[in-house]
């Protein structure tokens, strides 16, 4: 596996993704529980919510707030999130919040 890139060649968390879903489809990616994603299943669930997130107006620069437990669609998300720019903003739904 060849992780070095060209300087032109974006390099978020979320291309990274990509590039390794080309070079190693059927890779496990992902285990949560009893389902499991590959790389290349990963990868397109990325893109969809990539795409999802575009076509609801957020673009590079912007910010997410993400609330949701651990689970795989805080991860799908995180990664869709990094790969069209956008800053996520994880929100722990599981701590109490301190008023003082």
């Amino acid at each position: 596996m060849n992780m070095s890139y060209p300087a032109s060649e974006q390099r978020t968390l979320g291309h990274c993704l990509a590039r390794l879903a080309d070079e190693m489809p059927d890779k496990e990616f992902l285990v949560v529980g009893e389902k499991s994603w590959t790389y290349r299943a990963f990868d397109d669930w990325v893109t969809v919510l990539a795409r999802g997130l575009v076509a609801q107006g957020f673009c590079k620069g912007d910010k997410l707030a993400i609330m949701l437990p651990n689970c795989a669609e805080f991860v799908a998300l995180w990664f869709a999130c990094a790969r069209i720019g956008v800053i996520e903003v994880p929100v722990n739904s599981e701590r109490p919040v301190n008023p003082s």
